[in-house]
């Protein structure tokens, strides 16, 4: 298998990533081999293993570069987890980890990574099914949980306005009856809105979560072989 082969099968596993990611990938392994020269393609596809291999190693490091830029956790830890993210880079090439994007990563493209990254790891197949109906579990879940979430909110924040309007029919009969039914309707609303915002970073932690355990799983599959 020489350098223009083994790029077309890489292709194949990684080719279904986030444009950008994929383009990062691929330019990647792409300099890599140029930088080795063609007199070194055997050595450096030895180095890299199959393209299934090459390709599971990436999304692995990958995967932990997003969840680990994305998570909802402190300072430190979050440095620590972007650092253990680069040394698992380092399998690729010295001191030089996959390039990054910079941005925040949606919960659908680290869902779409985890399963790419399933599918290319070399554990058997029955495992595979297996993290995969445990992926879309966790799926439904945080779909049930962001329905949930959604209908409170909405709730909150409907009670809130209505009793604020409310609130105005009350003020010539009562000024206070009309700041405490205001007030609770204000309340309502902000309690609304803010119970929103919280679900949403929650549901991203819960993917993230997800995302982390499924490829704890799998390295440790791995380092079983």
């Amino acid at each position: 298998m020489n350098r223009e082969q083994y790029l077309k099968e890489l292709q194949r596993y990684l080719r279904r990533l986030p444009k950008e990611d994929y383009e990062n990938a691929m330019e990647y392994f792409t300099e890599y081999f140029e930088d080795a020269g063609e007199d070194h393609e055997a050595e450096v596809i030895r180095e890299l293993g199959t393209p299934k291999e090459a390709a599971a190693e990436l999304l692995s490091a990958l995967l932990r570069e997003k969840t680990a830029s994305t998570a909802l956790s402190s300072e430190v830890a979050g440095d620590a987890d972007h650092q253990n993210s680069k040394t698992q880079s380092r399998r690729y090439r010295a001191g030089d980890p996959i390039p990054e994007n910079g941005k925040k990563s949606s919960p659908l493209s680290i869902l779409l990574i985890v399963i790419l990254s399933i599918c290319a790891a070399p554990i058997a197949a029955p495992l595979a099914i297996a993290a995969l109906m445990m992926l879309l579990a966790g799926v439904i879940v945080v779909l049930a949980v962001i329905l949930c979430i959604f209908v409170c909110s909405i709730s909150a924040v409907i009670a809130g306005v209505y009793s604020v309007f409310t609130a105005f029919h009350l003020l010539p009969a009562s000024v206070s009856g009309f700041l405490v039914i205001a007030g609770a309707g204000l309340l309502s609303t902000g309690f609304g809105i803010l119970f929103f915002v919280a679900g949403a970073f929650f549901c991203r932690w819960l993917v993230v979560a997800l995302a982390r355990f499924i490829q704890k799983r799998i390295d440790e599959r791995r380092e079983k072989r």
